[in-house]
């Protein structure tokens, strides 16, 4: 069976929606690219370059997608990570795909991966990264303060954002464990994440303009 929409059905709900709408995907959690399965990340590849067809005819801006997550013996996360994305990034450009890669902050502590290390790799391969705020603050960063705020930014201003390259935010309510993310809820419910004023914090250092 095959999941994905004809392209026939992709510009018939194209046609549906008013041109200034701004689209965006979230890939398949079929995708992972911490496997160390060769098998898995040609899957995973096969399933993002579906996803990106589908960007591309909806004139997408990005694709977020979750990394996965690593065994606890697995060493050089972030190198393996890396070396998938830059193959990945090059066969986007290859088949002329606009839609952008972002690969998400994860929620869960064991998965891939905290803001920070989605920066690094985001810089070197050319990608945005999606910040799901939500699952930075379920992972123990440090969104609670204006400080963690402001680093978060300082460090995200490495991609080059502007209005015409904006990155992908998610913001939502969130219940936290042990492990991090448990699950999503509204805004103002769950685990306190403080939402409004992290948005103003956006909005006094100008970075409104700059997301998604």
């Amino acid at each position: 069976i095959n999941p994905y929409p004809s392209d026939s059905q992709i510009q018939a709900f194209k046609d549906m929606l008013p041109e200034e709408v701004n689209i965006s995907l979230h890939g398949s959690y079929s995708i992972t690219v911490t496997s160390i399965d060769p098998k898995k990340i040609q899957y995973s590849k096969a399933n993002l370059t579906k996803s990106l067809k589908i960007g591309n005819i909806l004139n997408a801006s990005h694709l977020t997608f979750h990394c996965g997550s690593f065994g606890p013996k697995t060493k050089d996360h972030a190198d393996k990570v890396k070396k998938v994305l830059i193959e990945w990034e090059k066969s986007r450009i290859e088949r002329n795909f606009t839609t952008k890669l972002a690969p998400e902050v994860a929620g869960k502590k064991k998965g891939f991966a905290d803001i920070f290390t989605l920066i690094d790799i985001a810089e070197q391969v050319g990608c945005l990264i999606t910040w799901d705020i939500s699952h930075d603050f379920a992972r123990g960063g440090q969104v609670s303060t204006e400080k963690g705020i402001l680093k978060r930014l300082e460090a995200l201003d490495r991609l080059n954002l502007s209005s015409k390259n904006r990155l992908p935010v998610h913001l939502s309510g969130i219940v936290v464990s042990k492990g991090g993310e448990k699950f999503h809820t509204l805004l103002g419910k769950g685990d306190g994440i403080p939402w409004k004023f992290i948005l103003t914090i956006l909005r006094e250092q100008n970075y409104l303009g700059k997301i998604n």
